[in-house]
């Protein structure tokens, strides 16, 4: 790869890591402001709900990279992970526990897309 296209995508690769953080740190403190205990089995659901929602991903998502340009797919996930990050925080401050599953299934999705689309771009 030439340095020009590594640059283009950082932001892309970024979104790696911070998928990860933000659905291992951040998201059980959400899941538990909303309902304002910890109940362990509500938290699980939410999880559940984000590892069905990367499982689906990882399934379609396999033709798509075949059919599309990866740079423009890549584009489509950076903006997928602006999306969870301000539906995080909006479900932050909303303490709602429904959006909890929303957030958790975008989280899913975004971290497949992205792991996806990338190691289609380096292979």
């Amino acid at each position: 790869m030439k340095l020009k296209s590594v640059i283009v995508l950082l932001p892309f690769i970024s979104f790696v890591g911070i998928t990860v953080s933000f659905f291992s740190g951040f998201m059980h403190n959400i899941i538990s402001l909303s309902i304002g205990e910890n109940d362990d089995a509500k938290v699980a659901a939410v999880f559940i709900s984000l590892g069905v929602c990367e499982v689906l991903t990882g399934v379609t998502l396999g033709r798509i990279t075949e059919k599309f340009n990866l740079y423009n797919l890549a584009t489509v996930g950076t903006l997928l992970a602006e999306v969870a990050i301000v539906l995080s925080f909006l479900a932050l401050f909303l303490k709602d526990y429904t959006l909890c599953f929303v957030v958790g299934g975008l989280w899913g999705v975004t971290d497949c897309y992205v792991n996806t689309v990338g190691q289609a771009i380096c292979s």
